[in-house]
């Protein structure tokens, strides 16, 4: 029988793994210095590992899509073999005679070590790390490359009990549950690249933006310049919009039908409005602590890329109803200057809107290098979702580095992604556990091997 293969043949070159660019040569340095910067310095001093090994077995199960506990039993055997048979060490035997000293922390101990970190301390932590392999991504695009910003919120199910601020309800439908815990994600897009930068948690009756500028102007500060932002209605606020211009960065976002809205759209159905005009987006009197208002543009735009003329014409045409035109036109809301060309502009601006929907892929990329583990504490929710981007983010430029060579895609996936990186990740873990005992064997040598 003819055996069939379900994937291309792979291609006479090969893209070799970003050894360099996913950090995990320095991955243990960094975050051990990142800590030391922290509160849980003072509170956690671990004996026998460094705050790194309590990070490694985490991301090596995310990576290998398997459960924490398998992941650090089955790396803590291997160590036992590999200085067994290499350096012919035993692990000191406990009184029982059953235990022995382990080389990885075992799960309950990582499980410890994510609950102690605070909101704050993942972000300033995992955040820090996950910017630094951002960086050197975005030297391989140069200093004058122009991204997009793009943000988005995320729901996921949560089943415990309403424990914190972050549990919320939804109107969404989740299996069995009413009730999601809400993250907030910021990336940059460009060249068929889109990375992660921050994660925030959003808590009940907190303004969903309040995070937006503080994070521009941390991505600003790294080198990232911007083009534009895309955000959809969740973000229609004009305090949020005013901020962006205020820092030269234009957003395109769509206006919801709010009865000055459907005026324009109207009026320029009854031909008594152009295409694009200026527009007072504004609250309302007496919003505290003041009235703010910005000036920008609003675009008349037909849904399902028709071009908003075109329906006009088969309005006047008596192609189709009052009703039907009125409700196949929408509107975008933007602060860039427009073109001599409106109708291009137009056109340009649906065109360029479609990029946000990278932000909705990359969640369900992040939803698929692991399945979701039952967290009781959102920090460790938060802490995980940094690792799981810290993934997604060195695949993106592993698979943007490939298509330049010509690699096929079908060989760029994350599936092959990940299982290079394996290889990458154990050994770093050998290497990081031998440091670990080589400090040790001078000093409490009787600590880990038999005598």
């Amino acid at each position: 029988m003819i055996s069939l293969q379900s994937r291309a043949i792979p291609q006479s070159t090969d893209c070799s793994f970003p050894k360099d660019i996913f950090l995990l040569k320095e991955f243990k340095a960094l975050l051990n210095e990142q800590i030391k910067l922290l509160g849980l310095a003072k509170r956690f001093r671990p004996r026998l590992y460094t705050w790194a090994d309590f990070v490694f077995p985490k991301l090596y199960a995310l990576t290998r899509q398997i459960s924490v506990h398998v992941a650090s039993e089955g790396l803590n055997a291997f160590l036992v073999r590999h200085y067994k048979s290499k350096y012919r060490l035993q692990p000191k035997r406990f009184q029982d005679k059953v235990r022995h000293r382990r080389f990885i922390p075992h799960q309950t101990d990582v499980d410890k070590f994510f609950r102690r970190l605070s909101k704050k301390e993942v972000q300033n932590l995992f955040g820090n790390i996950n910017m630094a392999l951002c960086r050197k991504i975005a030297t391989f695009f140069g200093p004058s490359q122009k991204w997009r910003f793009l943000v988005d919120n995320t729901e996921y199910p949560y089943y415990g009990s309403t424990q914190t601020p972050y549990e919320q309800k939804t109107f969404k439908r989740h299996m069995g549950t009413k009730t999601v815990r809400m993250f907030q994600g910021h990336s940059t897009h460009c060249q068929n690249i889109t990375l992660f930068t921050d994660f925030y948690l959003l808590q009940k009756g907190v303004g969903r933006w309040l995070s937006i500028p503080n994070s521009v102007d941390w991505l600003k500060f790294n080198n990232f310049g911007f083009n534009y932002g895309l955000m959809d209605r969740e973000f229609y606020r004009v305090q949020l919009v005013k901020m962006l211009k205020d820092r030269k960065i234009p957003i395109i976002m769509p206006a919801k039908k709010y009865s000055h809205v459907k005026r324009r759209i109207k009026n320029y159905l009854l031909k008594t409005a152009p295409l694009v005009s200026t527009y007072l987006f504004k609250q309302k009197p007496g919003a505290k602590p003041w009235q703010s208002s910005v000036n920008l543009h609003i675009v008349i735009v037909g849904h399902d890329d028709q071009p908003a003329w075109k329906i006009r014409d088969q309005f006047w045409k008596k192609q189709i109803t009052y009703d039907e035109a009125i409700h196949q036109l929408s509107a975008f809301f933007t602060t860039l200057d427009p073109w001599k060309n409106k109708r291009s502009w137009a056109k340009w601006l649906t065109k360029t809107y479609k990029i946000r929907w990278n932000q909705e892929t990359g969640f369900s990329s992040l939803n698929r290098i692991h399945e979701q583990f039952r967290y009781r504490y959102p920090t460790v929710h938060l802490a995980e979702l940094y690792l799981r981007v810290m993934i997604h983010n060195g695949w993106q430029f592993y698979r943007n580095q490939g298509l330049k060579q010509g690699i096929h895609h079908q060989e760029l996936t994350l599936f092959w992604y990940r299982n290079r990186m394996l290889n990458q990740l154990e050994e770093i873990i050998v290497r990081s556990s031998y440091e670990n005992v080589k400090y040790l064997q001078k000093r409490k040598r009787r600590l880990y091997f038999e005598i």
